[in-house]
């Protein structure tokens, strides 16, 4: 439709570089559109014209351009069959001919066949005969072909003119018509198409090695079906998954069978259709990867009415008992799930609010539990090791612990979660005791947590300490998860570290206390910072601001260089010599804000003990310049969150005053760092 709005713009040039940009499949459909400007036109034509001249065969591609397949794909339900078609195409571009003025004596004076063009030679060679002549000749082969059949089975006493009088002989003819009918072999010996593909019609064309005549029968269907009330498509394609048991190993019918089921189910489907998909067809799962196509291309091509009537009966289906038959029938079901939904992409999450608005199980309290059920049902077969081949499991390998390439059962429980998350919460948490995927379940409570930290309600203690947990349990993984804050966090702290001012400091020191996991998360960044303040440069080498910075000078006073004749004097700057006050305080002020829980656990894994061991250096650096008095405060913020580290967590902390620090100044630990700082510690 936006094509077909393009190449009829006023505009000459806008018209024209649609016909140049629309897709190859598109351009019969916007011939057929009225008001077509003669640039626009005339540039389809001459593309359809290079198509035809630049292949083998200009009459297949012509005639796969107007295919079932592709007229699908138009949105003209109705339109009808190729030879419709052929006429409706034929008869717009003689017009368009005829209006636009080029070939204007051509067509007045001689057939359309005789202008210079393949695409419209190729049309009008279908529309010289006349209809009344072909009709004509296809009855009379017709009715001499079924006298030649009715007399060839006759013995030599019968009698044809009797026999067609007689009751008798009216049971043979019919029953002769019916088996020349159902015979659908030509004289060579070779299967002709037929409207009906039934089992043992799929067996002949697959064991005859003529798999072209199955996808012939399978275009005339959907040929028909465009222009027709007829439910055939359905059957067809239901025949199709029941035959694949039999013929998986034949690539041909599998590309058959992948190519036509999602397109002849397009519009409709039933119970016994959506059976054989997820349900039988898992059975003796012989190729994983291609039913798992056929349902990401199902999911894709569907009517939104088919979509959520499938979606209905799944969800129907968790009423029954044992309603999936093992892991295999259960990853298709999610992965069907998670495709038909409105996420643009299975491996990264979108988070926009209003994405789930048409999300169909997203709307109902019910749905959602159902839902989640299945998902956390796989969680319990993955985890008691059902899923013996790594190729069938989903995201093997840790996968829910990774930023991207989520496993389908996570997409959909984080997708569901985004309208119920309070409800899918108080699911897990009620699972995680005593199941021995309380370690798969955490991890899905903390990437909820990430996801939507404004949503989730962290009054409930238990729910704190498995957030908790899981984020001890998940590093370094977690950090790397995408969260809407990271952002405004990301942002927040360098100005922070730039330009601290009161106001900003209460809003930074607000977010750590509502959110502490999440900003936990920057504690890497925040020594990076400081080491660059330290440094008196940012990341790009440029010199920080003078205001609120302290200035130390090497205690022997300035260098002196000589230059060629010149002497000049030259200022020793050294990692630590000046530093900004405000920022150094401002930041022990916010971490001790921070629940103590969470800093001095989680924190001190993930980047806690650098921001202490960079206050040290700072204070060993001002004590060999002989300015104490200028860490004065800053020493003493520092002292208390040392004193409230080593009585949350002792353990971490003896272990940190062990680390190897040699790096600095030849120091051998922690607590040698200590002493060269000037910091006593009882």
């Amino acid at each position: 439709e936006e094509w077909g709005l393009l190449a009829k713009a006023r505009a000459e040039k806008v018209a024209k570089h649609a016909a140049l940009s629309a897709p190859n499949v598109f351009l019969p459909r916007l011939l057929l559109c009225c008001g077509m400007p003669s640039p626009s036109f005339y540039t389809m034509l001459g593309r359809l014209d290079k198509m035809g001249d630049s292949s083998t065969d200009s009459g297949k591609t012509y005639k796969e351009m107007i295919s079932p397949t592709a007229v699908s794909e138009w949105g003209l339900p109705g339109i009808g069959s190729r030879r419709i078609i052929k006429r409706k195409l034929y008869g717009r571009i003689l017009a368009y001919l005829r209006i636009h003025g080029k070939h204007t004596e051509e067509i007045e004076t001689q057939e359309l066949s005789t202008v210079k063009s393949s695409f419209v030679s190729w049309l009008s060679a279908g529309n010289i005969c006349s209809d009344n002549t072909q009709k004509k000749h296809s009855k009379s082969q017709a009715i001499t072909g079924i006298a030649n059949n009715v007399k060839s089975c006759m013995t030599d006493s019968d009698d044809f003119d009797d026999l067609m009088g007689e009751e008798e002989g009216a049971e043979k003819l019919g029953d002769i018509w019916s088996r020349n009918d159902s015979k659908n072999v030509t004289t060579d010996g070779s299967l002709a198409p037929n409207e009906i593909v039934s089992r043992d019609f799929v067996n002949s064309c697959v064991d005859s090695d003529q798999c072209n005549v199955l996808e012939e029968s399978l275009d005339l269907i959907m040929a028909k079906s465009l222009y027709s009330k007829e439910i055939k498509g359905t059957a067809a394609a239901k025949t199709l998954l029941a035959s694949y048991k039999s013929f998986h190993h034949n690539p041909s019918f599998v590309q058959i069978l992948l190519k036509w089921v999602p397109v002849l189910t397009r519009d409709r489907g039933e119970d016994h259709l959506w059976q054989l998909i997820f349900i039988e067809e898992t059975e003796q799962i012989v190729d994983w990867c291609h039913l798992k196509s056929l349902v990401c291309d199902c999911a894709l091509r569907w009517s939104d009415e088919h979509i959520a009537a499938c979606q209905e009966w799944i969800v129907s289906q968790q009423t029954k008992n044992s309603p999936w038959k093992g892991v295999c029938s259960l990853g298709l079901v999610l992965r069907f799930l998670v495709v038909s939904s409105e996420q643009k992409s299975i491996h990264c999450l979108d988070y926009d609010d209003n994405a789930h608005l048409h999300f169909p199980y997203a709307q109902s309290q019910e749905c959602a539990i159902s839902l989640t059920k299945i998902a956390l049902y796989y969680v319990s077969l993955e985890d008691s090791g059902v899923i013996a081949n790594d190729s069938q499991k989903e995201g093997g390998g840790g996968a829910n612990a990774k930023r991207n390439s989520l496993p389908d059962w996570l997409v959909l429980v984080l997708l569901v979660g985004k309208s119920h998350q309070a409800l899918i919460t108080r699911l897990i948490l009620e699972k995680i005791d005593g199941t021995r995927y309380a370690l798969v379940l955490s991890s899905v409570l903390l990437r909820l947590h990430v996801m939507s930290p404004l949503k989730m309600n962290l009054s409930d203690s238990k729910l704190r300490n498995v957030l908790l947990q899981a984020s001890n349990d998940h590093l370094p993984a977690w950090l790397h998860w995408r969260c809407p804050l990271d952002s405004q966090l990301s942002e927040m702290l360098f100005n922070l570290t730039k330009y601290p001012h009161q106001r900003l400091v209460q809003s930074v020191i607000d977010i750590a206390k509502q959110h502490p996991l999440i900003f936990v998360r920057h504690l890497n960044d925040i020594s990076q910072k400081l080491l660059e303040d330290g440094s008196g440069r940012d990341s790009d080498q440029q010199r920080l601001m003078k205001r609120g910075r302290i200035f130390g000078k090497h205690p022997s006073g300035d260098a002196v260089a000589k230059i060629g004749d010149h002497t000049v004097k030259v200022n020793i700057v050294l990692w630590g010599y000046s530093f900004n006050e405000p920022v150094w305080t401002s930041v022990t002020d916010v971490l001790m804000a921070l629940p103590l829980e969470v800093v001095f656990t989680c924190g001190a894994k993930i980047g806690l003990t650098e921001i202490l061991e960079t206050y040290l250096k700072l204070f060993g650096v001002q004590m060999e310049l002989n300015s104490e008095s200028n860490i004065i405060r800053v020493r003493d913020k520092f002292l208390n969150l040392i004193e409230s580290f080593r009585k949350c967590n002792a353990k971490a902390f003896e272990d940190w005053m062990q680390r190897d620090v040699s790096d600095w100044h030849n120091v051998g630990n922690v607590r040698q760092l200590f002493s060269a700082a000037g910091v006593l510690i009882c």
